[in-house]
C-alpha cells in the first residue's frame, strides 16, 4: 500500500467505491454489563413477578441477547417484607437453529455427568441475589416464575444483563 493510500479495499478498487466495501462486524466485546431490556440504559427491570408465569414458547418471547454476548448477569430482588414469601425463577434460552426454548442447564456438582436447571430462588430470609451464567450461543433469554408464595404487595424483580468478559 502506497503512502497516503486510504482505500481500505486495496489499490484495485476506485476510491469512489470505498463506501460499499463490506466490513465484518464481530459483535464486539463488552466488558461492562449491558441491560438486555434496553441496551445503553440502566435500572430497567426485565420482569416483575407477583405470581407464577408462563413458559416462553414464541420466538419473540423474552429478550434478545445483545450482540450475542457470552455471560448472563441476573439480579433477583424482592420487596419481601413478610415471612413465608418466596419465588423460584427458571431461566430459558432460545436459539433459532432449533426454533425452540430450552431451560438453561448447569453442571450438577454432585454428579459426573448430570445437569440441573438454572433455578433461582428468593425468600424472606435472602431477598437479594446475584448470579452469572454462561449463555454462549443463546439468541434470546427469558424467565419463568415457577413457584411464588406472595403475601400482600410483595413483588420479585428480575434484572438481566449481558457481557463478554
Amino acid at each position: 500500500m502506497a503512502l497516503g493510500d486510504n482505500n481500505p479495499a486495496g489499490s484495485s478498487t476506485p476510491a469512489g467505491n470505498t463506501m460499499s466495501v463490506p466490513r465484518g462486524q464481530s459483535g464486539g466485546r463488552t466488558r461492562n454489563v449491558v441491560s438486555v431490556v434496553q441496551p445503553g440504559s440502566s435500572g430497567n427491570t426485565a420482569y416483575t413477578f407477583t405470581a407464577t408465569s408462563n413458559t416462553p414458547t414464541a420466538a419473540t418471547d423474552g429478550f434478545p441477547n445483545f450482540r450475542r454476548q457470552r455471560y448472563l448477569h441476573v439480579h433477583l430482588s424482592g420487596s419481601v417484607s413478610q415471612g413465608g414469601d418466596g419465588a423460584q425463577i427458571l431461566l430459558w434460552g432460545y436459539n433459532s437453529f432449533a426454533e425452540q426454548w430450552g431451560a438453561l442447564q448447569l453442571k450438577d456438582p454432585t454428579s459426573d455427568v448430570g445437569f440441573a436447571n438454572a433455578q433461582l430462588t428468593a425468600s424472606h430470609e435472602s431477598p437479594r441475589k446475584y448470579y452469572i451464567f454462561d449463555i454462549n450461543g443463546a439468541e434470546r433469554i427469558a424467565a419463568e416464575c415457577t413457584d411464588a408464595v406472595v403475601n400482600g404487595d410483595t413483588k420479585f424483580y428480575l434484572y438481566l444483563g449481558v457481557n463478554t468478559f
